[in-house]
Formats: C-alpha cells, structure tokens, sequence
C-alpha cells in the first residue's frame, strides 16, 4: 500500500490519474492527510510519501519530522521525502546555483543581498502560485515591486526574487520539461511550449506537428534521466516533480514540487494521446515498484472524487469549464478564457 501524506487542502494533485488512466493503481493509493495522521495511535506498514513539504507551516513540519522518525524506527515501511532533510525552494536553487549547476540566482527579498543581473521576478517561497507580477529590468523596477507588494499588506518574509533566463527556442517558443521523481526511477512527464515565459499552458498554443512529435520523443526517450536524477538526490527529494528547461544545452531548475499535479488540464487534448498513454504506463510502474512493502496501510483512507467538496474551488471551477469547453469543441478557447478571468480576478500565474 501506498499511504501519500498531504496538506488537507492539497489532497487532490494525484485525482486526476487516479481517476483515468492511472486507476488500476486506486486500491493501492491511499491520501491521507497530516493532520489526520498525527491524530493516529498507530501506523501500519506501508509506504510513505511525505508530500507537500513546500506547504508546511513551522509545527506541522516538526510533527512530520516526528512521525517520519518513528516510522524509521519501526523499520517496516518504505519512506520517501524525508522532512528533516529535503531542500524547499529557495534552498536548492541557491545551492545549484552555487554549485554552477543553474545559470540563475535566487535571493529571499528579506535579506539584503540583490541579484547581480536583470530581469528578475518575484515568487512566493512555499506556493504554486507562480511569478508575482511581470519581469522586473533594473534595481528600480525592483524595489518598487517590492514596496507596492508592502503596501498591499502581503508577507515579504517568504518571497524570493528570482533572474530570469530566457529558454525560447528559434521559433520564439519558452520550452518547459516536467519530469517525476519515484524512488530510483525517473519519468518523463511533458514538454510545454509556449509564446509566454510562464510556460504553463493551460491548453496547447499551437497545433505545430512538431512539438507534439518533440513531446512524444521526450517521454519516450527520457534523455536527462541521469542528470535529473543528480539534481533529485542533490535536493534530497525521492518523490516529486522537478520543472526545468535547456539553456545553450543545460538544465536550469525551476522547481521540485513534491505534491505535483500529476495529469495537467492539456492531457485532454486527443493530440497527446500517445505521450499520454506512455507517461502514464511509466509512472504507474514506477508506483508499483515501490509498492513492495506487505501490509494494508492505515485503516483511515479519504475517498473523494476529483470534483469532491473538498477539492478548492477555483481548481474545480477551471475542470468544469474545461470539460465544457472540450465538449462544446471549443477547446482552443480555454487558455484565453483562463488568463482573461486571471486578469479581472488580478491573479498571479503560474512559472
């Protein structure tokens, strides 16, 4: 049994495959989220993936710690994400880029060092939110950001200002990989173009033959499998999904989020279906082979659906549109109709 331990807010990113092609694997994944299992007397073996690690606040995060350090006691079960050990955001991509392992820095706004070159752009620490804002040019530019981001009563404590790299291709297109991390293996999980540098298309921008071809190949062909690999045990994260691009043929890190959507919205799209249907085979092996411990897991399991009550409203909102959209044949006005509702609402995008 896999037991994957989440925010309670957060507990439907492995809904959508679940729910489609991975539910082969649906009596052998159980959510369950922290805070209900510190209110258990007992865990049963199983494996663990501590996930949304990025999330937890100062006390959760020391309970994690505990309850990881009990079960490795026990010594029966598998556990993956080690609390007291993995790197959060800020903390891998300030050491790679140490270590010249990524061409850009990142520095908490908080502190006083600045970044050495422009632009940049401001992201919280511990969301998914994506970049605050535009791309900032000059020391002016940024220190206004930051005093119009005091002034609206937000947290600077946890926000990072980040230097922008510019990863578009000849064609003028932002690339973006996904790839997932499940204990020894490496999977390939997508390739986003997009004529935006926050390259997270709700849907895809352009019908080119050629990136569904390059999406294909690279799900197939896995071809950072041993650098991405590096980066993972660098950042001491077993499970998780690191975002990256190429620049000048080197890998620069966006991100490891260890409570990754697994299946994004553009999976819908019948254009990916042979990426689709080979990623989701990877990663369903993947799961099961570190299925491997004997045991049922705990007792308490949380059954929802990917539109349960307790999935956050807005997420729900986008997958009903979507399915309506799609259904309608309108697909190709879903991203427009997302950033448009993102303008009014005055919402951040993702990076």
């Amino acid at each position: 049994m896999i037991v994957y331990l989440t925010t309670t807010a957060h507990r439907y990113t492995p809904l959508i495959f679940l729910e489609t092609v991975g539910h082969a694997l649906n009596d052998r994944f159980r959510i369950l989220d922290y805070d209900g299992a510190f209110r258990m007397q007992a865990l049963a073996p199983a494996t663990y993936i501590f996930a949304d690690l990025e999330r937890l606040d100062a006390d959760t995060m020391a309970r994690a710690r505990d309850l990881w350090a009990a079960l490795s006691r026990d010594g029966r079960s598998r556990l993956l994400n080690d609390p007291a050990r993995a790197l959060r955001r800020f903390d891998l991509l300030h050491a790679l880029h140490e270590e010249g392992l990524n061409p850009f820095g990142a520095y908490r706004v908080a502190q006083d060092a600045r970044p050495s070159r422009f632009p940049v752009f401001l992201r919280g620490e511990a969301d998914h939110d994506g970049a605050i804002g535009g791309l900032l040019d000059s020391p002016g530019a940024l220190d206004a950001a930051i005093a119009a981001l005091a002034r609206s009563g937000a947290a600077l404590a946890d926000k990072l200002i980040v230097e922008f790299v510019d990863v578009r291709d000849g064609d003028g297109f932002y690339h973006k990989y996904s790839a997932f991390r499940v204990g020894t293996r490496i999977v390939a999980g997508d390739l986003d173009f997009s004529r935006d540098w926050v390259a997270k298309p709700e849907a895809p921008e352009s019908p080119v033959a050629a990136h569904y071809a390059a999406q294909e190949d690279y799900v197939r062909s896995n071809p950072h499998a041993g650098a991405l690999m590096a980066i993972f045990e660098r950042a001491r994260i077993d499970y998780g999904r690191i975002d990256y691009a190429l620049k000048d043929g080197r890998i620069c890190t966006f991100e490891i989020n260890t409570n990754p959507t697994i299946l994004e919205a553009h999976w819908t799209d019948p254009s990916w279906g042979a990426a689709r249907r080979d990623f989701a085979a990877a990663l369903a092996d993947a799961l099961l082979a570190i299925d491997d411990v004997p045991g049922a897991g705990p007792a308490y399991r949380l059954r929802e659906s990917l539109r349960a009550a307790s999935t956050p409203a807005p997420y729900r909102g986008r997958l009903l549109a979507r399915d309506l959209l799609h259904g309608l044949g309108l697909a190709a006005l879903e991203r427009p109709l997302v950033r448009a509702i993102r303008r009014l609402r005055g919402s951040p995008r993702k990076h």
